[in-house]
């Protein structure tokens, strides 16, 4: 139940010849973590449309690129932090309405591997790392992460290390190997 797509055209089957496209020439062609994330993001019980073009996109469009993109982007700023990152009870200079999102969504991840799990769905697991990421990225564009004020950065850095951590885990899960630079 999938139809391949290449610039928005299907790639036809030939049953003259009977020429078949094999999985391994699937990956090479997008690679390993693409193919993986796509079948992965479908229910089972439904019909998929692999777009060549888009998996093999480095772009936001591509969902796997921009997964890929928001865990570089943390590793790059977790690196670039030198300091050891102090975790607390208590965060004081966390106020953004953003960041209440992605720790509430950070939260669900347990939830969300039980469900997946009990329904066999792994899309689910697909979906919860895809919005996480999006909610990264917009709190990336408003937010500065390293100052001089060491509670305000320190407080952004266990943040930040626990989306990495979170996005690496349900990477883990589908079975993509997770990039620290791009």
């Amino acid at each position: 139940m999938v139809r391949l797509l290449k610039d928005g055209e299907e790639i036809k089957i030939s049953k003259r010849t009977g020429k078949t496209i094999t999985l391994n020439e699937l990956i090479e062609e997008v690679g390993i973590n693409a193919a993986r994330y796509f079948f992965a993001s479908k229910s089972l019980d439904t019909m998929m449309d692999f777009d060549l073009s888009l998996a093999t996109k480095n772009s936001n469009e591509n969902p796997v690129y921009y997964i890929e993109y928001a865990n570089a982007r943390i590793s790059k700023i977790l690196n670039d932090y030198k300091k050891e990152i102090e975790l607390k009870d208590n965060y004081n200079t966390i106020t953004d309405p953003l960041a209440y999102t992605i720790m509430n969504k950070l939260l669900s991840f347990t939830d969300t591997v039980i469900s997946a799990s009990n329904k066999k769905q792994p899309h689910i697991i697909c979906n919860y790392v895809y919005e996480l990421a999006t909610l990264f990225h917009s709190y990336y564009a408003k937010e500065k992460f390293i100052t001089d004020d060491y509670e305000y950065t320190n407080e952004r850095m266990a943040l930040l290390k626990a989306i990495k951590i979170v996005i690496n885990n349900s990477l883990n899960l589908i079975g993509i190997i997770p990039r620290e630079i791009m």
